[in-house]
């Protein structure tokens, strides 16, 4: 493989990291909290047509 100027090597990639590490760590813990607090929004859908549209309280939550 030609050592071009734009060539990404495992060297440069690693010192990339190091340099950045604290942003990196950062960016990784808000994107688990976004994970963390859109996954449930979905699954609590049924439940909120349940009570507000249908005016019928969800049973599995009493």
């Amino acid at each position: 493989m030609p050592n071009t100027k734009d060539t990404i090597s495992r060297s440069w990639l690693i010192t990339q990291v190091k340099n950045h590490k604290p942003r990196l760590i950062v960016a990784n813990l808000i994107a688990i909290i976004a994970t963390l607090i859109s996954v449930p929004i979905p699954l609590l859908m049924p439940l909120m047509v349940d009570e507000v549209l249908l005016d019928q309280p969800a049973s599995g939550l009493a």
